[in-house]
């Protein structure tokens, strides 16, 4: 009712809000639950009501379930209930991980009290991993192959997804990783297909100095009016610094490039933006944090400084300065 016509239908009325959950424990990490909520204002409503569990299953094994239902009216008068449906299996041991998923969402599902991301879609995902360790230099390492669909509601294929991947630890905390990518995805009513490559990995062997990065490099859809398939890469670099205790600074670089092979390799745009955020604690009360970052597309440059003092844990007060430049 925060309208600013006072003539406007619901002006200074009030929403009902009704939120409850129960949860009883089976046995170790396994439950039943229910939740339940509405909304109402006027005479619209949103009503959700639901069922859920998680049984283990030995020392290795789980499953678990969901199901939803929603009846909601809005501001049209016209009802509509929706459904939403979610199953899993988990298989987690010294070597061996896995894990199936079944899910569906159906197009008129609506919950006033939560967020829904995205509705009309039925998806499948599983995952297969193995595990060696060696326990040298080498601490584990592994391959690993995942497989996605998912459907609308009219049963059209909208995404397709194959990877397969290898995971390798090291001594020193050091890991890397690398995934080839076989995908189909719709958009626009035109199907894709994609193949890309990306590899990544990260060294944490001091406390001084962390840094790591992930790049992918592949087919990519250029979402436009008319869009089309090109080749890009994205990748994300970044590395922590601690000289010593009292000072912290993290730094990120972020990179996106898009060709259009249609125009001669053209280069629709290449961005990079690097980011740092740096903290000095002078007690443990007072602290001076700061954010610089410059983005190359946007041709801007941008800085913000902050100096806290918390008195306690409820009580802090802040001195802010921003400095923006394009």
């Amino acid at each position: 009712g925060l309208l600013d016509d006072p003539m406007a239908t619901g002006f200074g009325e009030k929403a009902n809000n009704f939120v409850a959950r129960a949860r009883y424990d089976l046995y170790a990490e396994s439950f039943l639950g229910t939740i339940f909520t509405h909304r109402g204002f006027l005479d619209t409503y949103s009503t959700l009501g639901g069922v859920d569990g998680n049984f283990r299953l030995g020392r290795t094994q789980a499953i678990g379930f969901k199901a939803v239902q929603t009846d909601a009216q809005g501001t049209d008068g016209v009802g509509r209930q929706g459904q939403m449906f979610d199953m899993s299996w988990r298989l987690n041991s010294r070597r061996w991980s896995s894990f199936a998923v079944l899910y569906a969402i159906s197009p008129e599902f609506q919950t006033d009290v939560g967020f829904v991301r995205r509705v009309d879609q039925k998806r499948g995902f599983t995952r297969l991993a193995h595990t060696f360790w060696p326990e040298s230099w080498i601490l584990n390492w592994g391959p690993n192959i995942q497989y996605s669909w998912s459907h609308n509601y009219e049963n059209v294929l909208t995404d397709e997804e194959v990877r397969a991947g290898v995971n390798a630890v090291f001594a020193r905390n050091i890991n890397v990783n690398a995934e080839f990518r076989d995908e189909m995805e719709r958009f626009g009513g035109i199907d894709f297909p994609k193949q890309a490559l990306s590899f990544g990995g990260q060294i944490n062997s001091s406390r001084r100095l962390t840094f790591g990065g992930y790049y992918r490099y592949g087919d990519e859809v250029r979402y436009s009016e008319n869009p089309f398939l090109g080749r890009g890469s994205q990748g994300s670099f970044y590395a922590s610094v601690r000289p010593f205790s009292r000072f912290q600074s993290e730094i990120n670089l972020s990179t996106s490039d898009f060709i259009d092979p249609r125009t001669g390799e053209e280069l629709v745009f290449d961005v990079k933006i690097l980011r740092a955020l740096s903290t000095y604690q002078f007690t443990d009360r007072f602290l001076l944090r700061s954010i610089i970052q410059h983005n190359t597309f946007d041709r801007t440059i941008g800085q913000n400084w902050l100096l806290t003092y918390r008195v306690n844990a409820g009580t802090a007060f802040y001195i802010g300065y921003d400095d923006h430049y394009r």
